[in-house]
């Protein structure tokens, strides 16, 4: 059997798995990013209270989160280049630990100032 009669007996499945690039180590790294990004999606709603309680006022949760929305924007390009540089496993391995810890400087924040400093690691 040649190369080609393998690559022609793709089916279905096998194309759109090689064009998504659907391999185990890129599946696994999406897993673990649906179930952190599901996980922020059910304490958000409660997170205006927590910025509350840490002595926060309205006007510095409105700054909050303007400050996020606008990250969230600039850092997709700078993203995608170091992707392209170390390569997607190693730079989305990078950037879900580097978000575990922004999100475990949130749980440990003893002041609403602190929070921006996990906002630039979330």
């Amino acid at each position: 059997m040649s190369v080609d009669t393998l690559e022609g007996e793709k089916g279905l499945r096998g194309k759109i798995a090689d064009f998504l690039a659907l391999e185990p180590h890129i599946l696994g790294l999406f897993a673990a990013i649906f179930l952190i990004t599901l996980g922020e999606q059910m304490w958000g709603e409660f997170f205006a209270l927590y910025f509350e309680a840490l002595g926060g006022t309205v006007l510095a949760l409105g700054v909050f989160k303007s400050v996020s929305d606008t990250l969230d924007a600039l850092l997709q390009l700078p993203g995608g280049m170091l992707s392209d540089k170390w390569g997607r496993l190693n730079a989305g391995i990078s950037f879900v630990l580097f978000g575990i810890g922004g999100y475990f400087i949130y749980a440990v924040a003893p002041s609403w100032e602190v929070l921006f400093l996990g906002l630039i690691m979330v």
